[in-house]
């Protein structure tokens, strides 16, 4: 059963795009339809970290990040129990981005759009530690992320 648990959540991170961290956005998304987030994290602890000299910590649950387009409604939906979401960067130059349940970049959605964030027990933290850092989090909202390049 524990096994069953921990694929479904890989597919839920993987669905989500939380493993998109460090890495440059893809070109472009275009969903025809409905597009619908869930990550569902029970007794938690999600972590994301980039270590070195300008070195980049991209963390997205339930999020669009990029140039996304779904011609129809967007829902997405996290939310996480016990909870320790960290997203972290350290170093000189570092950029630490940590999206939950929200749209980054440039995300075109024609129908209705629904985010939103459940945290228990909570500790939400996003992080970047060094000389000329930038953290930047967005936690249902929409954001084109200006601080982000």
């Amino acid at each position: 059963m524990k096994k069953q648990l921990s694929l479904l959540a890989l597919a839920l991170f993987s669905a989500s795009g939380v493993f998109a961290g460090g890495f440059a956005f893809h070109d472009e998304v275009d969903i025809s339809g409905t597009s619908v987030q869930k990550a569902y994290i029970e007794h938690s602890s999600v972590k994301n970290k980039a270590i070195g000299y300008n070195s980049v910590a991209t963390q997205n649950i339930s999020s669009n990040a990029g140039d996304v387009d779904i011609s129809g409604k967007s829902k997405q939906t996290t939310m996480i129990k016990h909870s320790d979401v960290v997203n972290k960067a350290v170093g000189q130059e570092s950029v630490a981005i940590q999206n939950l349940s929200s749209n980054n970049g440039d995300v075109d959605i024609s129908g209705n759009s629904t985010q939103f964030t459940s945290v228990k027990h909570s500790h939400v933290g996003n992080y970047a530690l060094g000389k000329h850092t930038r953290a930047v989090q967005s936690i249902a909202s929409n954001t084109s992320c200006a601080a982000c390049k």
